[in-house]
């Protein structure tokens, strides 16, 4: 554990320039100083001349993508930072992604709540909307993707993706366009979330599984 705990500072350290470029080239000049974005300084970075990357609180670090994680899950070879086209990135608080995670907003909006955890190889894509709230965890591996990538029969191949405060979604699962997620809901692992069962939004307080992903239990509380 000291081991790994000492890597990840070092690799802080190494990044610090990288990051220090990717403040000043995203943010308002007085954001910038605080220097509230890390970036692994192996993060491939495609990010647009005047997208727009909000920040509500801009504390030093207080937005870390592509550290630590999980001892013993394996994590990506390559992590991807991508805002561009008419995409947007509303960070409203403190927000970490472990190693091996990527980012891919293309259009829409990604809305990250206060004291969001990712686990290692998180992979987010939007191309309308996803909002996510306040004190919500990720296991590793969790994928959430608003759109099919292809279109099929002519139908809408984007959505939107809402996740309340204090929900968990365990290692492995996958969260579809058109889903709503309650306050303090539990996904369960491996779980496949679609819009089939979740548009109207379920109960709080749930656990969700399977594939695809029903509600199995009500009223529970659970406990990082």
């Amino acid at each position: 554990m000291e081991k790994e705990k000492i890597e990840i500072v070092f690799s802080k350290l190494l990044s610090i320039p990288k990051s220090i470029f990717w403040n000043f080239r995203l943010l308002p000049f007085k954001q910038a100083l605080r220097l509230p974005l890390l970036f692994h300084f192996k993060t491939r970075m495609y990010v647009n001349r005047g997208t727009m990357i909000l920040l509500k609180d801009a504390k030093l670090f207080n937005f870390s993508f592509g550290f630590g994680g999980s001892l013993g899950v394996a994590r990506n070879k390559e992590s991807f930072f991508i805002v561009r086209n008419s995409g947007t990135l509303k960070i409203k608080g403190k927000s970490t992604f472990a190693a091996g995670s990527s980012i891919r907003v293309e259009e829409g909006v990604l809305e990250i709540g206060a004291n969001f955890n990712a686990n290692k190889n998180c992979y987010i894509s939007v191309f309308k909307k996803v909002i996510i709230g306040e004190q919500v965890l990720l296991g590793w591996n969790v994928t959430l993707i608003d759109n099919d990538g292809h279109t099929i029969d002519s139908n809408q191949n984007v959505g939107e993706i809402h996740i309340s405060n204090d929900c968990w979604i365990a290692a492995h699962s996958y969260i579809l366009k058109n889903v709503s997620l309650g306050s303090g809901n539990v996904v369960a692992a491996r779980s496949l979330v679609t819009s089939s069962l979740m548009k109207q939004g379920t109960p709080s307080r749930s656990v969700i599984a399977g594939h695809p992903a029903k509600v199995i239990k009500t009223n529970i509380v659970w406990r990082e």
